[in-house]
């Protein structure tokens, strides 16, 4: 389970380290390539975490509904369920990339 508050603390702690115009060269694009990984990583957390929000909510709307109105529920169920599944993937693919000397 990844510790979100550390992820957000570090980025945060990167952003600032990069407000120094002491660094050097390598440094700071070391400090940049970090960031812009965290960055995707925040990203992919805040999108599953909305796609999450609107499954529970229509999951609730459903119980409630009948007929034409249940049935678009159950759609939006669906396709967020999906959702989910791709942004978990991308999660996924982004925490452990595929080796390039594995494709053979």
């Amino acid at each position: 389970m990844i510790d979100w508050i550390s992820v957000k603390k570090e980025y945060d702690d990167i952003i600032q380290k990069l407000t120094d115009t002491s660094l050097d060269r390598n440094t700071r694009g070391d400090l940049q390539r970090k960031s812009s990984q965290l960055f995707k990583l925040l990203e992919l957390n805040k999108n599953i975490e909305e796609a999450q929000c609107l499954v529970n909510e229509n999951k609730e709307l459903v119980k409630a509904e009948t007929g034409e109105l249940k049935e678009l529920y159950e759609l939006e169920i669906s396709s967020g369920e999906e959702e989910l599944l791709k942004i978990n993937k991308e999660l996924e693919d982004l925490l452990y990339p595929a080796d390039e000397r594995d494709s053979s």
